[in-house]
């Protein structure tokens, strides 16, 4: 019995011995990698001599796979809640979070170019072109730029604005000498004559008060000849018809005198020197 003891307490003793040698040789050799496998029964020790890797467990990628999840899902929530759209204008906002039709200008949203806020609606729409249908009792601007909404309830340009064909837009009237292609492009008093705006044939260009004033008759006061009827001069401040015309009060016109032999009214008509005279139809033959 007691060499049995002996016996187990020198193997034990040794199993003592290797450990703090396998120990020392860890601590020698820890940058080597030890690895387990099993055979019959027994646990073995194999060194690879290659530097041990950190490997991270199956759980813990899961955990990190679901925590990515969480926060990709808070940062869409988070923009969704930012990004609703903001229907009134002047309200502030963010970059890119305003309504349909509208932009963040100065932290506030307004409406694009061309549109304009619909109260009714509570939405960015486009403006009405001249001759559509407008509400009157919407303050509002929804016509086009320069146009308003008339009492008949359609859209109409503005006092001193044109409505332009071609691009359908209300510009503005055009003054003197400016060309034109129709009277309603030109400012008040102008018309379109001789494609520029310019008073009309029967008056001329006040530029002191900006007018157009009815030309001259006969006798009637003048500066220049240019504020006389056609073919009138401007001779002793006023217009006088030339020599060889007579005023027509009928046509307001100068015309000229008639000759002998031709047809007359009046000894005025008739050229220097001649006379109107009835003329017998037995003195013809």
């Amino acid at each position: 019995m007691s060499r049995l003891t002996s016996f187990t307490n020198r193997n034990t003793l040794l199993d003592n011995e290797e450990r703090r040698t396998i120990v020392r040789n860890d601590v020698r050799e820890i940058h080597h990698e030890t690895v387990h496998y099993r055979e019959a029964g027994n646990v073995y020790l194999r060194e690879t001599g290659r530097c041990p890797r950190f490997r991270f467990p199956w759980w813990l990628w899961l955990l990190l796979a679901l925590g990515l999840l969480a926060l990709l899902g808070l940062t869409l929530g988070l923009g969704l809640g930012l990004g609703l759209k903001q229907t009134a204008p002047l309200q502030r906002c963010t970059r890119n979070n305003c309504a349909a039709n509208s932009q963040c200008i100065n932290n506030r949203c307004e409406c694009d170019t061309g549109y304009y806020f619909d109260y009714g609606t509570q939405a960015c729409t486009l403006y009405r072109q001249i001759g559509m249908s407008c509400t009157t009792s919407d303050t509002s601007q929804q016509c086009i730029t320069n146009a308003y909404c008339s009492t008949n309830g359609v859209c109409i340009c503005s006092s001193g604005y044109y409505l332009d064909l071609s691009s359908g837009n209300c510009l503005a009237l055009l003054p003197r000498y400016t060309p034109c292609a129709n009277d309603d492009q030109c400012q008040t008093p102008f018309v379109c004559k001789i494609f520029l705006c310019d008073c009309n044939q029967t008056s001329w260009y006040d530029s002191g008060t900006n007018t157009c004033k009815r030309l001259g008759l006969q006798n009637d006061p003048c500066s220049f000849t240019s504020q006389c009827i056609s073919t009138a001069n401007c001779s002793l401040v006023t217009c006088q018809c030339p020599s060889d015309h007579y005023f027509d009060d009928q046509s307001d016109e100068c015309i000229t005198k008639q000759f002998i032999g031709r047809t007359c009214t009046y000894s005025y008509q008739c050229i220097s020197l001649a006379n109107c005279t009835s003329v017998s139809p037995f003195s013809q033959q």
